[in-house]
């Protein structure tokens, strides 16, 4: 459904954040769930539901919730998708489109998880997913994993600023493949952006670039670049055990002089 102007400006009035919702977000307490605990019900639908408006408005093109990848009162997020088959790269998350207003609906970047020869998505059948969850339970660190065609792909995922670089945010990926009677793996990293991607090396690294000029991604060696589909793909053996692929999507496009490639510690 179409809103103007008008009528979406009443939508975000009924959940914009009012000074009591301020003030619990600056405290140093959980108080919200404090008191919730605190009640002999404890945390029930009842007890939580008048804490905060219900959404006014919803608008998205994936079936799954999607997680925040952030720092601390950054305004420059990644969305991961939690079935760990997308992640969306958009510097202007609100897009204007006539008088329809997108929600993260039409990402700058978005690169999918596909697996085994037969490109599954990443997560698609929850009955072979396990995930997501922080590290040691809190840590912003996301683990997921996903059995299929007998291999177990698992990622960890976290958003930090490049060592060196601290205006530079980046997403980073890991994607390990481990034998479960299967002797080989494949992942497909399927991107979706409005221009041509290509390859272009750099001294040590190797970078999908956007233009021939921007960064859009930098990745792990050995792999194939499919630039009619902007598909990466990594194939390996397992016959010797688990074999890892790491790659970094910058939150914005970089130029590719930078004289290290970007880390994280």
């Amino acid at each position: 459904m179409d809103y103007g102007d008008e009528h979406f400006s009443v939508l975000v009035g009924k959940v914009r954040a009012s000074e009591k919702i301020d003030s619990v977000i600056n405290a140093r307490r959980d108080i919200w769930a404090e008191e919730v605990l605190a009640r002999p019900e404890g945390p029930t639908y009842e007890n939580i539901k008048d804490y905060l408006p219900p959404l006014g408005a919803v608008n998205a093109s994936f079936k799954y919730y999607p997680l925040v990848l952030s720092l601390p009162g950054s305004p420059k997020k990644f969305q991961y998708i939690s079935n760990g088959g997308e992640v969306h790269v958009s510097p202007n998350p609100w897009r204007r489109e006539g008088i329809r207003w997108e929600t993260w609906y039409l990402p700058d970047l978005k690169m999918s998880v596909l697996v085994g020869a037969d490109r599954e998505q990443f997560g698609t059948d929850f009955a072979r997913l396990n995930g997501p969850a922080y590290m040691e339970g809190y840590l912003p660190i996301i683990r997921i994993s996903y059995e299929h065609a007998g291999v177990l792909y698992r990622q960890e995922v976290f958003s930090a600023p490049a060592i060196g670089h601290a205006e530079l945010l980046s997403c980073y990926i890991r994607i390990t493949a481990e034998p479960l009677g299967a002797r080989e793996a494949e992942v497909a990293l399927k991107f979706e952006c409005d221009t041509p991607l290509k390859i272009r090396r750099f001294g040590n690294r190797d970078l999908i670039a956007l233009h021939g000029v921007e960064t859009a991604c930098q990745f792990s060696h050995p792999a194939e670049f499919d630039e009619q589909t902007a598909t990466l793909i990594y194939r390996r053996d397992l016959s010797d055990g688990a074999k890892r692929a790491c790659l970094t999507l910058p939150f914005e496009p970089i130029t590719p002089n930078h004289p290290e490639p970007l880390t994280a510690n």
